[in-house]
């Protein structure tokens, strides 16, 4: 029996067990999905058999499975059917085709960064690292199929000779550390203006609060990202910034390898306004502590780590915690 607040979400979990390879269907509730998708759902919704959850539920279970076929996932449908008293559909997959093919995009993110809320909002607080929420940023590019309307949007390597390359997209995505869920994601091209990791970071940052500790590496390591989580009362933990460079002798010394710095404004980036410019204060104070990580048979390695978490008697480095 569930008595944690938490413990729905494993009851579910557990629930859908029950359900075969067709687990979504106890996970993703048709209220959910209706909630998400909105209007977006009309077009699929009038269908006998694939309307949107349905055809969500059948989707998502055939990218989870080890077999990837159409014919596969149909077929754990029929078998989800036929052990809810329901009648067997056609094992035939165009019908589920065409309606996966109508699935909006949009609507698809939305459902991933809800469901990634309501779990990280219902997890136990004992989860969060010294009462804090950690989230941390990755990116990835990923291949597509080589179509002239996949190209367009999302063109191939300019090093590549036309024909020779795929259609690359460029994703990154904010995971909660405690339940590792995704929490935001944005996407875009991985060529072009604005294209780069932390452009799309940006855009999808806000979702990092007061009292959050922002956990990553040297990518995320920009002055202007890290006053920018400063600013609003959160917490940053990256790698330094290859460019910088350290001197422990300097600064307010908190004990070996452990020392407190200021880091002066940059000069303004083209792609800026005067007025955000003007917005950020003439320096941050920043917390340095070299780390080095031993492992055995393994050459030890020197980690240093820039983080606004300066109080050294809260945030002591025997602390078991986030190292990006």
């Amino acid at each position: 029996m569930c008595h944690h607040p938490f413990d729905s979400f494993r009851c579910r979990v557990q629930h859908a067990r029950q359900h075969g390879d067709l687990y979504f269907a106890a996970l993703i509730s048709k209220e959910t999905i209706a909630s998400v998708f909105g209007n977006a759902s009309a077009i699929l919704d009038s269908a006998r058999v694939y309307n949107t959850s349905v055809t969500l539920w059948v989707f998502l279970s055939q990218v989870m499975s080890i077999h990837h076929g159409c014919v596969s996932a149909v077929a754990k449908l029929i078998t989800h059917r036929v052990a809810n008293n329901q009648t067997a559909c056609s094992a035939e997959t165009g019908a589920y085709c065409i309606a996966r093919d109508k699935i909006d995009e949009q609507s698809m993110q939305r459902l991933v960064t809800a469901s990634g809320l309501a779990i990280e909002d219902s997890s136990p607080d004992h989860w969060r690292w010294l009462g804090h929420r950690v989230i941390t940023a990755d990116g990835a590019t990923v291949t597509m199929a080589d179509t002239s309307e996949n190209q367009a949007a999302y063109p191939q390597l300019s090093s590549q000779a036309p024909g020779c390359g795929f259609p690359i997209l460029r994703v990154v995505v904010l995971f909660a550390l405690s339940t590792g869920v995704v929490l935001d994601m944005a996407m875009g091209r991985y060529k072009g203006k604005f294209t780069h990791e932390v452009s799309l970071f940006r855009q999808i940052d806000a979702i990092i609060e007061e009292t959050d500790v922002f956990l990553a590496d040297r990518a995320y390591a920009g002055w202007f990202e890290m006053a920018r989580m400063i600013q609003r009362g959160a917490h940053v933990v990256v790698r330094k910034h290859q460019l910088r460079k350290s001197d422990f002798r300097t600064g307010i010394r908190y004990g070996k390898d452990d020392h407190s710095i200021q880091i002066d404004k940059p000069a303004r980036p083209d792609w800026m306004s005067i007025e955000e410019y003007e917005t950020y204060p003439d320096f941050i104070t920043i917390r340095e502590i070299r780390i080095r990580v031993e492992n055995n048979g393994f050459r030890t390695r020197e980690i240093i780590v820039h983080t606004s978490l300066s109080d050294d008697t809260e945030y002591t480095r025997r602390h078991r915690g986030p190292v990006p």
